[in-house]
């Protein structure tokens, strides 16, 4: 059984509760942890990151980390974004994730809006999906370089807004080639990546990320997973973990329970 959800949204972001909301939540669900994961600070952007101020953050979760002692287990963590800087303290972990590409003519926004994907994909890549798609994974690939991330968050998070594959094909050779890429890169590093159920929980009707052949893929190259919720609200914490466990383990995946400081 599931015990623990590390990849959590609050108001300090884009989130739809408060921290202390999330740890009552949490509690109700019988959860032994949870792990706040704030997306990093992006200049412009602070609709959706963390202010340039990390430490109204950092005490509000460490208010909770006393207030609930013995009752469960708090971390403190960050969504580290390939565009932020890295933070001048450390957090208790962090997850590298990448929401978007930038290049010399503008910035191609990956899993907001369906829009912004297709004017991105126009505009900045005179309509072809598959040269989106390979700056995106071309990004991927580096994310732990830059980072330094514990965690691999969301590998192909580009899917969510692809329903009946309204962009591209995720089984075109140049996507299938530009994903395999970025997981070369990311195995010889050794850190878990992430079984993301927050599309679903949001209501797209996609497969959680990673998809499942790439799953497999990255398993029978020895690579390891953590089941995330990607959760914005309280009512999706723990997002059909139980069932995403049973089907991923049946494409050989190994699903670590997650233990902050142990990369």
């Amino acid at each position: 059984m599931i015990m623990q959800d590390f990849h959590v949204h609050s108001t300090f972001c884009d989130g739809k509760a408060s921290p202390e909301e999330l740890v009552q939540a949490a509690l109700e669900k019988g959860l032994a942890a949870i792990g706040f994961s704030s997306h990093s600070y992006i200049p412009g952007e602070e609709d959706w990151t963390l202010a340039a101020d990390y430490g109204p953050y950092r005490a509000e979760i460490r208010r909770l980390k006393e207030k609930y002692a013995g009752q469960i287990q708090i971390w403190c963590g960050i969504e580290q974004d390939f565009r932020s800087e890295l933070p001048s303290e450390p957090f208790d972990y962090s997850i590298g994730s990448v929401h978007s590409v930038v290049s010399d003519r503008g910035v191609l926004v990956v899993d907001n809006k369906d829009w912004q994907l297709e004017a991105g994909i126009r505009e900045l890549y005179d309509g072809d999906a598959y040269a989106a798609a390979e700056a995106y994974f071309g990004c991927v690939g580096k994310v732990l370089e830059k980072t330094n991330a514990d965690i691999i968050g969301h590998l192909d998070v580009l899917r969510k807004l692809n329903a009946g594959n309204r962009f591209f094909d995720p089984e075109h050779p140049r996507y299938r080639n530009a994903i395999l890429q970025a997981v070369e890169e990311l195995l010889p590093w050794g850190r878990p990546f992430e079984i993301n159920t927050g599309a679903r929980a949001r209501g797209h009707d996609c497969d959680p990320y990673p998809e499942l052949s790439i799953a497999r893929y990255i398993a029978e190259h020895g690579g390891t997973f953590l089941l995330s919720s990607d959760s914005h609200r309280a009512n999706t914490l723990c997002w059909e973990f139980e069932e995403m466990a049973r089907l991923y383990r049946l494409q050989g995946c190994e699903i670590l329970d997650f233990m902050p400081g142990t990369k």
